[in-house]
């Protein structure tokens, strides 16, 4: 055995790597998209589709509603259903130093990768970039990490002796301030477990000489041992004491016995991985994992009796963790995929079982794309967490009472957004669009989202791919969509403050952008040469011939109106007619927005400003596709680039730090005077008050 007396690096890493399991895991999800019957995955999020026969994403594929996950006073085959049974939530947001908050997803939009916890009211929660949360028992609070490294594990002793990992760092926590305590990239560590008497114990793999790392602190100092197998990485590790340890990874479970660490000899799986390992005593441990090849590749779950490890159980879908409060209360967590039928990609859920000290049952599986750490205080406490989706980009967390399992965390709407405008702190709108490539009737959905003021909910739900939202005033909103399919339906939603009606009179076609000045001067862009404005009655027709399409509008009166396409093509409309605009750019452009008539930017490939006389180039801190542009003056401008999200305070442009994941933002918009939404990708939304 390999021992290494290694020193504290104090170093910043933005490396976001995570442990092996959760590498294999995007891999077989990759494997099932890639070989689904569409290639053409559009990022959108859909979650629309079932595996069950009641069409319910959010049921527990048993057709007994009485034990299943949806919201049983809201039966409406809403897979969007946030399954709270409360819409009259009051939500503590949790929001970062800059004062950005979530207000969807709950509590937050970032993956998570670990749970740990001293008691019901003192809760750890790590993820994406450096993300530590601490739940009371009532309230979310984000913690300072001093990383931006994602965590994917997290274990202690007490509420004031915590470690956390992910990629290369180790922290610690001693009541008061996390502390980077090592940070070294020859390793990337994955699991925690501390003995009795106060050793910690941290497995992973030596990316340098590819074998397996373990990090021991033996009271004194932190060395780097090995079992020096090549090409294993370890996931986890458990024990019962700082002589009777294991380790678990790959295709091996490793023993320790106070002086070495030896293999164990475990039955190996075939194209499979070992993941987790919990035990009660140390006649009494468990592994799971699984792996496979195909459209559903299956679990295993091994049990060690204090003289051979043998195969126990068989699982219909890959197990990532396991944990228990005795040994006839032990649960198991993964996921399972199979193809969609109708839809993209593959359909995958989370799959729970439980171990009552002679048999594993199959709880009920959930809608999330699956579950990788499953963690509690007690019988009547325990916590599952994981992703909505393949992409692992936006979260889920389940809770058990001691009788049944409910979803913990919200997410009204974990499908992309593709619009917001706010007419006050107390009235928002947002609308959300997703479908598939797919001739499929269900294929295309889309939302109307409020905000109250305190809370984000659903007004309307449609068959329509909802594209973008606007209005004059908290009782005059538009929001628009079609279906994308033959024959096309097309849509605009009116709000008078009450209800959402559909507007009778002749839709323009396949309608994707809409602006106005007033209630009666409101403007609209679809897929013909052309730009419509309605008038309080009837939608007409301004010509503006655009062999390049269109893709929005803004002005600062209908005489004086700016309408911008793709291949840098930008048209100014002044009342009669379009005249096309010298944008000095051949990239497309996506977004416009001016505070007066010589202050524009339009932004697509690039940002361009236009200062009353010639177009010219923005040079941004951030490069990358431009999305959304919104402001308040000419020295108070918001441009989300790349799904990043930048600021221009009438001197240099800065980058905004709002706590959401990368690949999330799209979109920005906010009132005169306090506030900011910004939105995107799985029903993202953070706000910031000023």
């Amino acid at each position: 055995m390999h021992h290494l007396l290694i020193g504290v690096k104090m170093k910043r890493s933005t490396r976001l790597v995570t442990n092996h399991f959760r590498i294999i895991l995007f891999f077989f999800l990759a494997m099932l998209i890639v070989g689904a019957c569409s290639t053409n995955q559009t990022n959108d999020g859909d979650d629309h589709s079932s595996a069950d026969d009641d069409n319910n994403d959010n049921d527990d594929n048993d057709d007994n509603d009485t034990n299943d996950d949806d919201d049983d006073d809201d039966d409406d085959n809403d897979d969007n259903d946030d399954n709270d049974d409360n819409d009259d939530l009051d939500l503590e947001y949790v929001c970062n130093a800059d004062g950005w908050c979530w207000e969807n997803p709950w509590p937050v939009g970032n993956w998570l990768g670990g749970v740990w916890g001293s008691s019901e009211t003192d809760l750890f929660f790590v993820g994406e970039a450096g993300l530590i949360l601490h739940y009371d028992g009532s309230v979310f609070t984000r913690m300072d990490s001093g990383t931006t490294v994602s965590l994917s594990n997290v274990w202690g002793f007490s509420s004031s002796d915590i470690y956390a990992t992910g990629g290369s760092v180790l922290l610690h926590y001693d009541g008061d301030a996390w502390s980077i305590i090592l940070n070294n990239d020859q390793y990337t560590w994955g699991g925690i477990w501390g003995s009795p008497d106060g050793q910690v114990f941290v497995v992973g793999v030596d990316e340098v000489n590819s074998v397996d790392a373990i990090l021991h602190y033996n009271g004194d100092s932190w060395l780097v041992e090995s079992a020096e197998t090549s090409g294993l990485t370890l996931s986890d590790v458990w024990g019962t004491s700082s002589s009777d340890v294991f380790a678990t990874g790959g295709w091996k479970i490793l023993h320790y016995d106070g002086t070495a660490w030896t293999d164990m000899d475990a039955p190996e799986p075939m194209i499979a991985f070992f993941s987790g390992i919990w035990g009660d005593s140390s006649t009494e441990v468990f592994s799971v994992g699984g792996g496979g090849y195909g459209w559903a590749p299956s679990g295993f779950i091994q049990q060690y009796d204090g003289s051979a490890w043998s195969q126990t159980y068989t699982a219909s879908g890959i197990l990532l963790d396991i944990w228990g409060s005795s040994a006839t209360n032990i649960w198991a967590a993964g996921y399972a995929c199979y193809p969609r039928l109708h839809h993209d990609g593959a359909e995958c859920w989370g799959i729970i079982l439980h171990y009552d000290g002679s048999t594993w049952l199959t709880r009920t599986p959930f809608e999330s794309a699956g579950l990788t750490a499953i963690w509690g205080t007690s019988e009547q406490n325990v916590y599952a967490i994981g992703s909505r989706d393949a992409e692992q980009t936006t979260h889920t967390i389940l809770r058990y009472d001691g009788e049944e399992w409910s979803r913990f965390s919200r997410n009204i709407a974990p499908i992309p957004i593709r619009g917001i405008w706010a007419a006050s702190s107390t009235d928002a709108f947002a609308v959300t669009g997703t479908s598939s490539m797919f001739l499929d009737p269900q294929s295309q959905y889309g939302e109307i989202l409020h905000y109250d003021g305190s809370i984000w909910s659903v007004q309307l739900e449609s068959d329509y791919f909802m594209t973008s939202v606007w209005g004059s005033s908290p009782t005059d909103v538009f929001a628009i969509g079609h279906n994308g399919f033959y024959p096309y339906e097309d849509v605009i939603f009116h709000y008078d403050g009450v209800s959402w009606t559909s507007m009778a009179n002749e839709i323009p076609p396949e309608p994707k952008y809409i602006w106005g000045l007033s209630s009666d001067e409101v403007y609209l862009i679809g897929n013909e040469e052309a730009i419509y404005r309605y008038n309080g009655s009837v939608w007409t027709t301004l010509a503006c011939p655009s062999p390049e399409g269109l893709s929005g509008i803004w002005g600062t009166s209908g005489s004086d109106l700016y309408a911008i396409g793709y291949f840098g093509s930008i048209y100014h409309y002044d009342g009669v007619q379009c005249t096309a605009m010298d944008s000095g750019t051949e990239e497309s452009f996506y977004a416009v927005w001016g505070s007066a008539a010589d202050d524009i930017y339009a932004g697509g490939g690039d940002l361009r400003h236009y200062d009353g006389n010639s177009w010219s180039l923005v040079f941004l801190p951030v490069d990358g596709t431009i999305t959304s542009i919104w402001g308040r003056s000419s020295t108070d401008v918001y441009v989300v680039v790349d799904h990043e999200l930048v600021h221009f305070d009438g001197n240099s442009w800065t980058l905004i730090e709002t706590g959401a994941s990368d690949n999330m933002l799209s979109w920005v918009s906010g009132t005169p005077t306090n506030d900011v939404f910004v939105a995107g990708l799985y029903g993202a939304i953070l706000h910031k008050s000023f």
